[in-house]
């Protein structure tokens, strides 16, 4: 039968273990890089940047921005955000 010991304890020990998930987490996503854990939280660097930006009016913008293998051009408004256009880069041969 639960006693009010029993359930006092079970709680404790089940925050205890929860504490300790937690704790784990924190403890992963802050020093996990420094040892080669390369969850997407530990290793997160930006792959996307903003080469250049083109103010139209105060709330309208083209924005110039690029990842690893594309460019893109997009259009920033009060409406929402639009792809203008899409350039494939390419490798320069070596001479």
């Amino acid at each position: 039968m639960l006693t009010a010991g029993t359930t006092l304890y079970a709680l404790a020990m089940l925050a205890l273990v929860l504490g300790l998930i937690m704790g784990l987490g924190w403890v992963l996503r802050t020093y996990g890089s420094r040892f080669g854990l390369s969850g997407a939280a530990a290793s997160r660097t930006p792959t996307l940047r903003v080469l250049e930006r083109l103010p139209l009016t105060p709330q309208h913008s083209l924005v110039k921005v690029a990842d690893s293998t594309n460019e893109y051009v997009i259009g920033i408004s009060p409406q929402g955000i639009n792809l203008v256009n899409k350039v494939v880069k390419t490798k320069k041969p070596k001479p």
